[in-house]
């Protein structure tokens, strides 16, 4: 191979490691940044065309998360909606959505995707204190009691998304609060 040849082959090459390794980042960061930084690399990790399957349900899962920290409720259903039809058992695509939901006033679907979310992890703490806000506001305190307690039982595998000690802190707290009322 002729000396151009060979760094014309490199510099291809080097393009091509560099892109593949830009649009891991971009999906990185599109779960573990926040904010603005997030939603462009979710956006660009989307738009990669690289991802499918569960990749592609997280950079959309967390789009939505930031989109309900933006009050961009209407959105952020629409990306959780897109991550649920990607991967149907993803719990928190239906806890984002639920909590998109909620925060539009929409309790009826709030409580349906908390349960679905439920029903795909019983061991998923943030969804039984999330469905455990929806029957308090709903009027079913012992419905929410019922969900604290069990949120308090769970035993999550701690992960990326998980927050065991804060959830666990929030619904001990949570439910102190409804029992002495």
């Amino acid at each position: 191979m002729s000396r151009k040849k060979f760094f014309c082959f490199f510099l291809l090459a080097a393009i091509c490691f560099a892109g593949g390794a830009s649009a891991a980042d971009d999906l990185h960061m599109c779960i573990y940044e926040n904010g603005d930084v997030a939603i462009e690399a979710c956006n660009r990790a989307i738009n990669s065309g690289r991802y499918q399957g569960g990749d592609l349900a997280d950079a959309y899962s967390n789009r939505a998360a930031e989109m309900i920290t933006k009050k961009e409720y209407d959105r952020a259903i629409s990306d959780a909606t897109t991550a649920i039809k990607l991967l149907p058992t993803g719990t928190l695509s239906f806890n984002n959505r639920g909590r998109a939901y909620q925060l539009k006033g929409d309790l009826k679907s709030a409580l349906a995707d908390y349960s679905v979310a439920i029903s795909h992890d019983k061991e998923n703490p943030s969804a039984y204190i999330n469905r455990a806000t929806v029957r308090e506001a709903q009027g079913d305190k012992q419905g929410a009691i019922a969900d604290l307690k069990r949120a308090l039982a769970s035993k999550p595998a701690k992960g990326k998304f998980v927050d065991v000690e804060g959830d666990f802190k929030r619904s001990r707290a949570y439910l102190e609060r409804l029992t002495k009322s």
